[in-house]
């Protein structure tokens, strides 16, 4: 039978995308941006599990200046955010 495995990638240009779409990240500092690229960056960004999603999602909600109305937002409504807008999904067959 046929395994598939299911590979997560994210691009830095996709995040920095969603980041300016959605106002995201509007707190930060350069560096702090930076930072949150590195955690994508350099090949980091293929097979990206739901750990360094998080991590993302989460370098986001805490740099962000969110209005009153939405002050609610949760990490987890930004991974699926970024599930829905940025990760790029591939699959691989493997025979074995």
């Amino acid at each position: 039978m046929t395994k598939i495995k299911e590979i997560r990638c994210i691009q830095t240009h996709r995040l920095r995308s969603f980041c300016i779409r959605h106002d995201y990240f509007n707190a930060g500092t350069n560096e702090e941006y930076d930072a949150m690229f590195e955690l994508v960056r350099h090949g980091k960004g293929y097979d990206i599990d739901i750990e360094r999603l998080r991590q993302v999602a989460e370098a986001i909600r805490e740099h962000t200046a969110f209005p009153e109305l939405t002050d609610d937002v949760t990490v987890g409504d930004i991974m699926a955010a970024l599930a829905r807008e940025v990760v790029e999904y591939y699959y691989e067959e493997d025979d074995e």
